[in-house]
């Protein structure tokens, strides 16, 4: 059996993150004891005093993070609010997920999109580029707001002036359009501040967040939000810490894709006021799974091919059939991290008519097999 190693979590870990910890230690059959350690001036007289093996930390200050860098055992970083870390890193490829929140919002018809964000965490600032950068490519300007202060109960006062501002960024964007925030928690800000200003959330403003907070349940309307991987930032830190801790050299920032979006309330209207248009998106989103043409969309909306086609290039949408692809491809993504289907079980479920069909499909896309994909996602 392994050495016992004592290793301190600096940090408010979830449970998914509790998981990707337990699954690296039981697939490498190690013996970590891990100690929960939020960060406070106490705990580091403490840890000075009886240094642990290693350590997992959010290093979201620079004083924090000047002091893990000057400690005699390895840390590893799974924050990505400083601009430098001055130890390794393992943190989500915030540009990425930013794609995917512009993916997501253009899917639904939206034309005009907005971002709100923090102005001094790294990772907000990324994740407005990402946004600002994946909109342009299709033809879009997006306003930003950035908010100097942070959003904290414990400082009203500030809370309010933050209040003030983003009712003001509101009051400027048009109807409807899609807002993409750079967290959940300021995302509930906006849910609240928007009823206030009688704009209605998803029809007038649609509001998507970023980590998949717990809470988002709990807003009204319910948050959507883009899945941060937790799992498997923890899973990719503890390999980190392993190798660290056997004398091992790491790289100093590992990024990991944002695959999906939990869908709620806040975002699932269709922002296209042509009913032919709303009529086929509805049709592709509930039948995708059969072996749809664009002639069968067409014939459920009411019109031919070529008028249908029109239709979506006037709204300067996705043609019917990226759509269709675009559709069966987030499904069959979905089902390859989740399930336990076989690969051409997934292919069938998605709509496709073949197995190879659906590789081919699935490699041009993501630039790597199903099976590969599964394997990077799957831990």
């Amino acid at each position: 059996m392994n050495a016992l190693q004592r290793i301190v979590i600096m940090s408010w870990p979830n449970s998914e993150m509790i998981r990707g910890l337990r699954r690296f230690v039981e697939q490498h059959h190690l013996h970590w004891q891990f100690e929960l350690q939020p960060p406070h001036d106490q705990m580091l007289s403490a840890l000075e005093a009886d240094p642990p093996d290693g350590m997992l930390a959010y290093l979201g200050t620079p004083f924090y993070a000047e002091w893990a860098a000057a400690q005699p055992f390895p840390v590893i970083n799974h924050s990505n609010a400083l601009e430098r870390s001055p130890l390794p890193r393992v943190c989500v490829d915030d540009g990425q997920a930013a794609a995917v929140a512009a993916e997501h919002l253009l899917a639904y018809g939206h034309r005009a999109l907005a971002y709100l964000g923090h102005e001094l965490p790294r990772f907000s600032r990324l994740r407005g580029e990402g946004f600002v950068q994946a909109a342009a490519s299709e033809g879009i300007e997006v306003p930003c707001c950035w908010i100097r202060e942070p959003l904290t109960p414990a400082r009203r006062k500030r809370s309010l002036r933050v209040d003030t501002q983003i009712k003001r960024f509101l009051e400027t964007l048009p109807e409807p359009c899609g807002l993409f925030v750079c967290n959940d928690p300021l995302g509930f800000r906006v849910l609240e501040l928007a009823r206030e200003l009688g704009r209605e959330v998803p029809d007038s403003l649609a509001v998507l967040g970023m980590d998949n907070d717990p809470l988002s349940l709990l807003s009204f309307p319910a948050l959507s939000s883009v899945k941060t991987p937790l799992e498997r930032v923890a899973y990719e830190a503890a390999a980190l810490l392993h190798v660290r801790l056997q004398g091992g050299e790491v790289p100093m920032e590992t990024l990991l894709a944002v695959d999906s979006i939990e869908v709620r309330e806040s975002t699932d209207a269709l922002a296209v006021e042509d009913p032919v248009l709303r009529k086929a998106l509805r049709y592709i989103r509930s039948s995708f799974n059969q072996m749809l043409q664009v002639e069968d969309i067409a014939r459920h909306a009411g019109v031919n091919r070529r008028s249908l086609e029109q239709r979506f290039r006037k709204a300067r949408l996705r043609s019917p059939s990226r759509e269709l692809k675009r559709v069966r491809m987030e499904y069959a993504k979905r089902m390859l991290r989740e399930s336990d289907w076989s690969i051409e079980e997934i292919a069938h479920a998605a709509g496709f008519q073949d197995l190879p069909w659906f590789v081919t499909t699935f490699r041009q896309g993501e630039g790597l097999t199903p099976g590969a994909y599964r394997q990077q996602r799957q831990l």
